[in-house]
């Protein structure tokens, strides 16, 4: 496996990766909305960097969500898109996988939960929580659900508890003494997901690009019901 691609536009930052031969390239931006504009100019110059065509592509990661309804689907589009194009495999990773692991790689602690936060829409949140391993592996605690407000498990795993840390987005309905736990300078790393990526080829769980699809949560749409009139 030489080179890898890794993309991650799941949410307001844009993250790219290119691992050459183990070497790795990587660009991380605040883009907000303009993820549909500047993602394919970074990703060339990545390439071009490392003096290399999108045909030399041998395996491409990205982050399937859930997070931004448009900025997933770009992700798989152009995931897709290259993956044909180099006749490569794929491996999508989740978000908030992508997400904890790019806080695992900036710290040493473990033991401590992560519990990660992006915002659906409005004041809706999709939120699961990763626990940090003594081997560096993370282990899901929480499958990605949706959230409006505190539940028993969120108040459980807040309140009252001090081996846990917040990333990503932080609602407003968060319980105050929360904050002081919220790791907002952490961003997605596409960096960290090229080792899952070469990982989950090596145990046959890479697809084929057809297959390179969005992960969705239940009861999440982007679309609004019509109301008769």
């Amino acid at each position: 496996m030489q080179t890898i691609l890794s993309i991650d536009t799941s949410s307001r930052y844009c993250s790219l990766a290119l691992s050459d031969n183990g070497k790795i390239s990587s660009v991380s931006e605040l883009l907000d909305r303009s993820h549909t504009v500047k993602v394919l100019p970074m990703i060339e110059a990545l390439y071009r960097k490392s003096d290399l065509r999108l045909a030399d592509t041998d395996l491409v990661c990205f982050a399937a969500g859930p997070g931004s309804f448009t900025g997933v689907r770009l992700a798989a589009s152009i995931t897709q898109a290259i993956a044909l194009a180099s006749n490569s495999k794929v491996v999508p990773i989740r978000s908030s996988e992508v997400l904890s692991a790019s806080y695992v790689k900036q710290n040493v602690r473990t033991h401590r939960e992560i519990i990660c936060v992006q915002r659906s829409r409005a004041n809706i949140y999709y939120i699961s929580a990763f626990r940090s391993r003594q081997d560096g592996e993370l282990e899901q605690i929480q499958e990605d659900r949706l959230f409006g407000k505190l539940d028993v498990w969120l108040r459980d795993s807040i309140q009252d508890r001090d081996d846990f840390v917040v990333l990503g987005d932080f609602p407003d309905w968060f319980p105050s003494e929360a904050s002081e736990k919220y790791e907002s300078e952490v961003i997605p790393d596409a960096g960290v997901m090229v080792e899952i990526a070469k990982l989950r080829h090596e145990q046959n769980l890479s697809v084929e690009a057809e297959l390179a699809l969005p992960i969705y949560v239940e009861g999440d749409t982007p679309w609004k019901k019509l109301t008769p009139t």
